[in-house]
């Protein structure tokens, strides 16, 4: 026996056990000092969302009452303080939810394609001497909010089921992470914005693959970045007084949407904060930072 090799392989079997050891000890010690440990759930390795997986990858969200809106946590980021405007009155709504299910993706291309035979979306192969590369699990864009409604009603024909687009409270408490966690995170999933978020300062003007940056507590992905999602309510101010399963305005034609996308709002990174609302008008042209996220009715 090679005594050398011997004590070779000693010596290395005791300096990993101690690099094992302190990776432990350091793990552990930021757990304790974290206000409360995100559930960190890791990017998917699936096949991609698609219509024969559809169903499979929507995630129930439990009822409960929730404070909608400027929450304090909302209003702070890195020292930066985010105004609150006129339009904005109330701030807050207390909102009681009944339990539904929402998608753990955005809808990709290839679910558009799935359902529709084509595919209306800028961010694919070749556009404008620009590679993108064939990536039909890119989230759709360049929709517009008719062409959604095609979309789901061949959908539901498909597959007998009811999906739908989210309202803005469904939409608002899921992407909160819904009773999953008490912790009040500034954007989904949690407080660093390149870490839960393709967007402006890391997304290389383009959208990208979905369920590849870190998923929030309820394991839901990109509900900050990558496109801006349609909710189903008529844009309108917060109600005054608590309020259950709210529907949103019933007059005017601008759709709520939420989320953020690829290219920051302006340059206003407190865009993709989870409790940020933007009117869309219904007839407006496509846009190729806009797309959409499913629900489903019990």
């Amino acid at each position: 026996m090679n005594l050398n090799f011997t004590n070779n392989l000693k010596y290395r079997t005791l300096y990993l056990l101690k690099i094992l050891f302190l990776i432990s000890f350091l793990v552990s010690s930021c757990t304790k000092n974290s206000p409360e440990s995100p559930l960190i759930v890791l990017p998917p390795v699936v096949d991609g969302l698609r219509l024969a997986n559809l169903e499979a990858n929507m995630i129930l969200v439990n009822g409960d009452t929730f404070t909608m809106g400027s929450t304090p946590e909302q209003l702070i980021s890195n020292g930066d303080r985010f105004t609150r405007t006129k339009n904005d009155t109330p701030f807050t709504q207390k909102v009681t939810l009944s339990s539904y299910k929402i998608c753990r993706f955005e809808v990709t291309q290839q679910l558009w394609q799935d359902v529709m035979s084509n595919n209306p979306s800028y961010f694919q192969d070749s556009n404008n001497g620009v590679f993108y590369g064939e990536n039909l699990q890119r989230p759709v864009e360049n929709v517009v909010w008719d062409s959604i409604q095609v979309f789901i009603t061949k959908l539901n024909k498909l597959t007998g089921k009811k999906y739908r687009l989210p309202t803005e409270a469904e939409w608002e408490f899921a992407a909160r992470g819904g009773s999953i966690t008490t912790y009040k995170y500034f954007y989904s999933g949690g407080d660093s914005l390149n870490l839960v978020a393709w967007n402006g300062k890391n997304a290389y003007d383009s959208t990208h693959t979905v369920g590849t940056k870190l998923a929030n507590a309820l394991g839901i992905y990109d509900m900050s970045g990558n496109v801006w999602e349609f909710c189903n309510d008529l844009s309108s101010n917060y109600s005054k007084v608590p309020i259950t399963n709210p529907q949103g305005g019933s007059t005017g034609s601008n759709r709520i949407i939420r989320g953020c996308g690829w290219g920051s709002f302006f340059g206003i990174y407190g865009a993709y904060r989870v409790s940020f609302r933007l009117d869309w008008p219904e007839g407006n042209e496509p846009d190729s930072g806009l797309g959409f996220r499913l629900c489903l009715s019990n």
